[in-house]
This record gives C-alpha cells, structure tokens and sequence, in this order.
C-alpha cells in the first residue's frame, strides 16, 4: 500500500490532542514508578481521570479530524467516538467500584474495548486518512492492557497499577514520538509558505 501523503495543516491541529493523551497518560503512570505507597484511592480516582480525560483527547482529535479533512476521515470518525464513550463511561464506574477485583474487570473492559475500537479505526482509515497510522500502536497497547487485567483479576491494587502503568507508559512514549513526528510536518508548512513568498518576491 502506498504511503498516503500528509497535510501539514492537519498535522499542526493534531499535534495539541495528540500530545495532551500523551502527557495525561504520562502524568497518570509515573507516579507509579517512584511512590510505592500509592492505593486503591489513587487507583480509583487515579483511572477515573485517566479514562475522561483521555475520553475527551479522542473526541478533540475526531473534531480536528472532521475540519480539516471530513471526508478521509469518516472512516474513524465511528470507532474514534465509540473509544470515547466507553472510556468516559469506564472512568464514571471507577468511582463505585471498591475491590481490586471489580476494579480489575471495570479497567480491563474499558481498555480493551475502547483499545479494539481504536484498531478497527486504524484498518477502516489507514487507506484513506494518514493520521489513522497512529491508532495501532496505542490500540494494541489499551486492548493489551485490558486484556491482561481480565485474565488475571485476581491482582491486589497494587498489581493493577503496575499493569495500567505499563500500558500507559507505551501510549505515552509512542504519543510523544507521534507528537514530534507532527510537529515536524506542520514546519514543512512553514518552509512551504516561506519558499512560495520568497519566489513571489524575486518576480
């Protein structure tokens, strides 16, 4: 399959979105790393932020989609929304849920189901919409996550955190990369605009 071509405009616009998921997952699991005292309170509401914030990073990125190029980007646009939706209802049930194991069921089902969404996202529009690349990595990783919780949902909070940081480090790292990566078509914008202006001037 051919390399569909970018658009810079496009690239800058996502860059915000892009990098925000990047950084709420960041922000979520390196406390993880360094506090060993962290509990189910932090992973209660820890998750609940987690899950709508990055909610509503999913439907910014849909938004920018739909401006800057409404018809690539149908595709997405269905299972990008519905990843949104479970995430948000997930992070809703995280705050009436009390034991590692039903917090277990209600992380891993959010994951891997808003995970498998962003997968389906990433076939339906990586033939039509060059930004759909990007959901592949970050769905395989949310459906891991979620896949692995379910299976085993015997873990002890502690355990959960670990398994949720795991999988939000990978979103954070590759939402970083996908970050630069953009910002680095919306220069050539730039150098574009700055190259045809220079042109002008020598007429």
């Amino acid at each position: 399959m051919a390399a569909l071509p970018t658009d810079p405009a496009l690239a800058r616009a996502l860059t915000r979105p892009v990098f925000l998921r990047a950084l709420i997952a960041a922000l979520f699991a390196i406390p993880t790393i360094f506090i060993f005292s962290l509990d189910n309170t932090y992973l209660r509401f820890g998750a609940a932020a987690l899950f709508v914030l990055t909610a509503s990073q999913i439907y910014d990125h849909v938004k920018v989609s739909t401006a800057h190029a409404p018809k690539a980007s149908v595709p997405i646009q269905l299972p990008q929304l519905l990843a949104a939706i479970v995430l948000m209802l997930g992070g809703v049930g995280m705050l009436f849920v009390t034991t590692p194991q039903l917090e277990a069921i209600v992380i891993g089902g959010t994951l891997g189901i808003a995970g498998v969404a962003e997968v389906v996202a990433y076939f339906r529009g990586r033939s039509s919409f060059w930004p759909a690349r990007d959901f592949l990595v970050i769905g395989i990783a949310h459906a891991g996550t979620g896949v692995f919780l379910l299976l085993a949902n015997q873990l002890n909070e502690h355990g959960i955190l670990g398994v949720l940081a795991g999988g939000m480090l990978i979103v954070a790292v590759f939402g970083l990369i996908t970050t630069f990566g953009y910002r680095y078509e919306a220069k050539r914008e730039t150098a574009e605009s700055s190259t045809t202006a220079a042109g002008e001037s020598t007429l």
